[in-house]
């Protein structure tokens, strides 16, 4: 869900310590309109993030279910699947998601 984070530090607010980076990258969202939004996702070992202006919209790992092949097999778009007790992801809560144009390289711009 939103969280704030500590100023200056990028860390949620009441953490001590940021878990280990493991991938960041760009990635289109799909809205609940069916609008396709560009957002910067970080994939740490607690949590999946992914950043909207000034909304941070946090996922714990935990609560995460699947990964999902959706559309044409070379579209490059899946759904991850969460849920759990989680206001965020109760009862379940998929993420649409594609990589823009250009594969990673193009991810990455």
């Amino acid at each position: 869900g939103n969280s704030k984070l500590m100023p200056g530090s990028g860390l949620p607010t009441g953490s001590r310590q940021l878990p280990k980076e493991l991938l960041s990258t760009w990635l289109l969202k799909r809205s609940k309109h069916g609008k396709w939004q560009k957002r910067l996702f970080l994939l740490d070992e607690v949590t999946l993030t992914y950043f909207s202006g000034a909304d941070v919209n946090t996922f714990q790992l935990r609560d995460f279910r699947d990964a999902l092949a959706v559309g044409k097999a070379a579209g490059g778009e899946f759904e991850l699947l969460f849920s759990g007790t989680a206001k965020e992801v109760f009862p379940e809560r998929r993420l649409h998601l594609k990589v823009p144009l250009g594969g990673a390289d193009g991810a990455r711009e």
